[in-house]
């Protein structure tokens, strides 16, 4: 089923290659992006926050560093 899912987006792709968006699509298109992009950066973030409690759990000071890191480096994306 994913194999068909891929096929068939591919082929709408082409079909729609030459076809001008409207405004109201352009401005859904570029939402769109922003957003998975922002999401995307705080999902990414939470798992590797996870991941610091783990990798830091007998070093408090470490895990405070790592998380740190991880802020300082979403405020960048977002």
């Amino acid at each position: 089923m994913a194999e068909l899912a891929v096929k068939l987006e591919n082929i709408n792709k082409v079909k729609n290659l030459g076809k001008q968006k409207t405004p109201s699509e352009e401005i859904e298109e570029s939402f769109m992006k922003h957003h998975s992009r922002v999401m995307g950066a705080h999902e990414f973030a939470r798992r590797q926050k996870i991941v610091n409690a783990e990798k830091f759990k007998d070093d408090p000071e470490m895990l405070e560093r790592a998380n740190e890191s991880i802020a300082d480096w979403l405020r960048g994306r977002v």
